[in-house]
């Protein structure tokens, strides 16, 4: 043990030695192995950074497991003829939905359109969505930026209350100040019915789509002013609770409404499925990456077994004198392997250093491509292993060949 120990500890002395006798060729072997180490390390924390990012859209659009129900038209006269027999899409639905699934669905008191309001003598046109206080709060992350959220009681009694979205609170407010008002406070009238503007709201992380353009109201004023209660519904949305069993569950509903419509499937189920879709594209990515990676590290393995074979030959007097004094061949392999590794191990810890620039100018590389890199260390660590074993593979070869060398014949090797 102590003699294997011993050509170890003189593999690494070596390697240095190595390094200061041949800088230039050292050097050019470790860089290519920083560079590929560096790359990959980049590489995941950019993509550890993406995923992020669509974790964090999902949860601002209601989260994975969103599913919406919808009136779907008749395509033909035998089709229009079973569509009449059912009662329509119905608030019934959606507690169907929930009591048979055993509380498998949440169905979310969420419902809108777009429809036009007069706000300070202006006409606009707005989409007005009623719902209630935990779909903007749990669903879609609202986050009130002036004024207030409507209470709990408000929202139960349908009070005439509303709150604006962040694009319509920028020109609206602007347009109130120039007439020395505020908007939270003032009155607007949608579709003829007149509501008191309480506060205004963003999500936390996106802007996206029409809700910049949204005025929330409460659930019970939208169905009590806006589309009646009658039952009838535009769209059911709906939220399974374990993403997981969306397909499962699609199905069971599937039956359910089928036969609550008297047979008839005059609906249609949209799906947000495209976090899969999204996980899925980003791992064909990472297998891309991995193969360039792959390649890179090949060029970096090829620069340390070039060294290695110089080496070799440079130290053919020096095996046979190590051998000539006792050294056996694992010895001698360990001493070339160990020689290997160590170069291989600095390119490795340098391009951690490189791998780690992204994440620690994340800032200003989400400004720049709204995406915040995200340091990896399981995947650093592995980017690491990934460089010994590059290390021991590029110096095997070399190694064997010192192992097998006869001592008589290096000893006359000029």
């Amino acid at each position: 043990m102590n003699r294997i120990l011993s050509s170890l500890g003189l593999g690494v002395v070596t390697a240095f030695d190595e390094i200061r006798a041949q800088p230039l060729r050292s050097g050019l072997s470790i860089a290519g192995v920083a560079l590929a180490v560096g790359a990959l390390s980049a590489l995941l924390s950019i993509i550890a950074g993406l995923q992020g990012m669509v974790r964090d859209s999902v949860a601002d659009m209601g989260g994975a497991g969103r599913m919406s129900v919808r009136p779907s038209k008749p395509v033909d006269a035998l089709e229009a003829a079973a569509f009449s027999r059912s009662p329509g899409l119905r608030e019934s639905d959606g507690r169907l939905a929930r009591d048979s699934t055993h509380g498998a669905i949440t169905v979310l008191k969420a419902q809108g359109d777009w429809a036009q309001a007069s706000v300070l003598g202006n006409n606009e046109r707005i989409y007005l969505m009623g719902c209630d206080r935990d779909y903007l709060v749990k669903d879609v992350g609202a986050e009130i930026t002036e004024g207030r959220l409507p209470d709990a009681n408000e929202y139960e009694r349908g009070a005439a209350v509303a709150i604006v979205g962040w694009n319509l609170a920028t020109s609206w407010g602007e347009k109130a100040a120039s007439r020395g008002k505020s908007l939270v406070g003032s009155s607007i009238t949608v579709q003829g019915v007149p509501y008191e503007v309480v506060g205004t709201f963003k999500f936390k992380r996106n802007n996206w789509g029409r809700n910049g353009r949204t005025v929330a109201i409460p659930w019970n004023a939208y169905r009590q002013r806006h589309v009646g209660t009658s039952g009838e519904l535009d769209e059911l949305p709906l939220r399974v609770d374990v993403p997981e069993s969306s397909t499962v569950v699609q199905a069971r509903l599937e039956e359910l409404l089928t036969g609550a419509h008297r047979g008839a499937k005059d609906y249609s189920f949209q799906l947000f499925e495209f976090l899969g879709e999204i996980q899925r594209m980003i791992g064909n990515i990472s297998m891309l990456l991995g193969v360039v990676a792959v390649l890179s590290l090949s060029v970096g393995a090829l620069g340390i077994f070039n060294t290695m074979l110089a080496g070799f030959h440079d130290r053919i007097r020096e095996i046979g004198v190590r051998k000539a004094l006792g050294a056996r061949r694992f010895q001698i392999l360990a001493q070339f392997l160990s020689e290997a590794v160590v170069l291989s191990s600095l390119g490795g810890l340098a391009g951690l250093a490189i791998g780690c620039l992204p994440a620690a100018f994340g800032s200003q590389l989400e400004k720049a491509v709204s995406i915040r890199p995200v340091m990896d260390l399981a995947g650093m660590l592995e980017a690491f292993s990934i460089s010994v074993l590059v290390g021991v593979l590029a110096g095997l070869w070399p190694a064997i060949r010192a192992a097998k060398l006869d001592a008589v014949e290096a000893l006359r090797y000029e």
